[in-house]
This record gives structure tokens, sequence and C-alpha cells, in this order.
């Protein structure tokens, strides 16, 4: 139904009545509408505040929604196009082509901390960029900064989502109580990741070396076992293979169990 001006002549584009309040989880295509909040265009026309499948939120339209004109943000529908070009025959256009991230880093995943961050109220810098955590990821020699295990990327989708199955690779704070800024940003392995959590990075490190030295001590004789069942795929199935020269810890206050400052792991990178 659309609104009628004053002359009783209806006005193209315009949605009248109930058919204006967005209503929250309704999805379109891969847009999902968020809240109900709306916004209009200059010239008066109605947008819906959505967040597409990759994570974007932004102000769209409500007749391109309701029209079926407008169902997924640029970034996934340029991707869209590039898989069915390939599906038909075709071939990449470009060998650089990231979804506008860098490097093995897609926009999408790096989106992906980004607004975890927000939902958290927690702050994620300006400066923080694409460009800028892939070089670090570089830095590290693309190793876990707290174990030195390799770490992985992948530019591959898997339902308009990145294939988190072939991602081993989180981006993690150093100081948990600040936000994602430089100089507090490092790269580890995802279930490093899980098990570090809010903790702070020294008292973090300092009980894992006490479980390693207690599970030593209880069970002389095995080995690398102890990660069976750790959540591995692709090249982080080696989580037990790796090892690591430990370097003096930035922070003095810190106190390893052999009483001196050298109990952090080399990340590989400056800090």
């Amino acid at each position: 139904m659309l609104d009628r001006n004053k002359d009783g002549r209806f006005q193209k584009g315009r949605i009248s009545g109930h058919r204006s309040i967005p209503v929250v989880g309704t999805q379109y295509g891969e847009y999902t509408v968020i809240d109900e909040s709306i916004q209009k265009t200059k010239d008066g026309k109605i947008m819906f505040h959505v967040r597409c499948s990759c994570g974007l939120e932004h102000y769209v339209r409500a007749w391109f929604l309701k029209s079926g004109r407008q169902l997924s943000c640029k970034s996934c529908s340029q991707r869209r196009a590039v898989y069915k070009q390939l599906e038909n025959g075709g071939t990449k256009f470009t060998d650089n082509w990231t979804h506008s991230g860098q490097g093995d880093i897609t926009l999408s995943y790096f989106n992906h901390f980004r607004y975890g961050a927000e939902k958290r109220n927690i702050i994620f810098s300006q400066e923080v960029t694409p460009k800028l955590v892939w070089e670090l990821f570089l830095d590290q020699n693309k190793k876990c900064a707290l174990s030195g295990v390799d770490i992985t990327l992948s530019t591959e989708f898997k339902n308009s989502q990145p294939d988190y199955s072939k991602i081993s690779a989180s981006l993690d704070r150093i100081d948990s109580k600040k936000g994602y800024e430089i100089g507090n940003l490092q790269w580890v392995h995802k279930d490093i990741n899980k098990m570090k959590q809010n903790f702070n990075q020294n008292y973090f490190i300092k009980m894992c070396k006490k479980i390693a030295i207690n599970y030593a001590n209880t069970e002389p004789n095995q080995t690398g076992s102890c990660l069976e069942g750790a959540e591995t795929s692709g090249s982080d199935t080696n989580l037990s293979g790796n090892t690591t020269n430990s370097v003096q810890h930035p922070n003095n206050d810190y106190e390893g169990l052999n009483g001196d400052n050298n109990a952090y792991f080399n990340p590989g990178i400056s800090r």
C-alpha cells in the first residue's frame, strides 16, 4: 500500500501504515532487521536498520528491501558475482581481490572482531585496520604469540561467512583491560584465546606453566597426547610439535616459576 499525496495520487516509493515499521528479525536476503529505528533520505524515503550476513550494519531503503532490489551489502554482492563468474567457467579478474581486506584477512573476518568489540562495549581504535593486523600477522611469522604454534588465516567462504574451519588465528588483546588499539594486539591460536578470555596475560601464562609442570610430574611418560581433543584443523594439528625460544617479558612484574623473567614465550614480534 502506497501513501497518497495531497492530490490523492499515489506517491512512488513511499510505504505507509504498519509497513513502514521495521519488524526486528525480519530477513531480506542476507539482511536482517536488527532494531525498530528508522531513518529517512533527504527526499523522505524510509530506511531500515539492518545487518548483512558478513556483519556490516547500516540503513537501507525499506522499498529496496521489500522489492528485492537490495538484499546484501556491496561487498557480499561483489563476492557472489565473482563466484558466479567462476562457476560459469570464468576467471578471477584480479589475484589480489580479498573482499576489501588485506592479504589473507577478508573484510568479513576483520569485521568479526570489530563488531564483536562493539557488542561488548570494548574500544576498537579506528587506527586498527586490516592492513595493520595483517602486517602484525606477518611480523609474528604466522605463529601464535603465546605458544609459538603455526596459525592460519583463509580467504575461503562457506554459506556467505568466512570458513572458520580453516582459520586458527584469533586477534587477541594483550591487556584485556584495554581495547583493540595499536600496541595492545597479538595473534594467538583460537583455542588459546578461548582459554585466556579476560585473564591478565601474566597470570594466564603462570597458570599454564603450573599446569604443565604438575602434569609432567604426575604423568612423566605422557607427551603431546595431552592435547588430544583440542579443536584443530589443517596446519594447527601440530599443536604440540613446535618449540619456542623464550625472551624477557616486557613487564618486569612477571615472576617466572624459576624466579626469573624469561618465562614469556617469544612471539616473534617487537612489543
